[in-house]
């Protein structure tokens, strides 16, 4: 054959081959990844604000204000630096003292109640639903060994009625320490707490409405002497 055809037919033979390379040798292109946008931010809802509650009493003690303190040779009352003070000096003695200005039926009372010195086996906390015209009362005491009472007492009642017996409690902080005293009453319910510890729950509807004041007394040992502060009434 004729170098010169034969030449010919190798350079049609290599452009056949090229020509039918299967796609599949070629390298396929990465594609650039699709962009996916940040999510908008939305605010997270603002709080919805819990109004305080309307408070119908507050008193630093920094004057006698609306308490009686009246005073004899068994128990002395006074206010002294910032505080309202009983001091039940005779043994086996009950002494209160209640605020004159205004009558409460449902409320939530608070107060700071310390004993300042004196014997452990001691009583001493809140009175409220006071009766002036009859002398009746309810209280929710704490004694310096730890213990709690609830019960109906008075000038007129011959003997207590206890809704509570004396109970042991721990959140009571014990001897000369302050306690923070809290009362919740509505209707006929009466809860009692001690450092936000709730000690007693209770229905009674002897007394509806009345004073609010405090208590302290004695057993065999006397000269027990009781400080309040910070008294907060607010509605329920």
């Amino acid at each position: 054959m004729n170098n010169r055809y034969l030449l010919m037919l190798v350079v049609l033979l290599l452009a056949a081959l090229a020509c039918s390379s299967p796609a599949g040798m070629l390298p396929t292109q990465t594609p650039y990844p699709t962009y996916t946008p940040y999510p908008t931010y939305t605010p997270l809802p603002s709080p919805t604000s819990t109004p305080a509650p309307e408070i119908l009493m507050e008193n630093d003690f920094s004057s006698e204000d609306c308490f009686n303190l009246n005073s004899d040779n068994d128990v002395k009352r006074f206010v002294e630096s910032g505080s309202l003070n009983i001091d039940i000096i005779a043994p086996q003695m009950l002494g209160w003292v209640t605020c004159d200005a205004k009558e409460f039926t449902d409320f939530i009372m608070e107060v700071d109640a310390t004993q300042v010195s004196g014997p452990v086996n001691n009583e001493y906390g809140i009175v409220f639903r006071y009766n002036n015209n009859t002398g009746e009362f309810y209280s929710f005491e704490i004694s310096g060994d730890g213990y709690y009472i609830v019960r109906y007492n008075g000038e007129t009642v011959e003997r207590s009625i206890l809704l509570s017996t004396w109970n042991e409690l721990p959140a009571i902080k014990k001897g000369n320490a302050t306690n923070r005293l809290k009362v919740i009453v509505i209707g006929t319910s009466i809860e009692a707490y001690v450092n936000d510890t709730l000690a007693y729950y209770t229905h009674n509807s002897i007394l509806k409405a009345g004073r609010v004041g405090f208590v302290g007394g004695t057993f065999d040992e006397g000269k027990s002497h009781i400080s309040f502060d910070n008294l907060k009434i607010t509605k329920p």
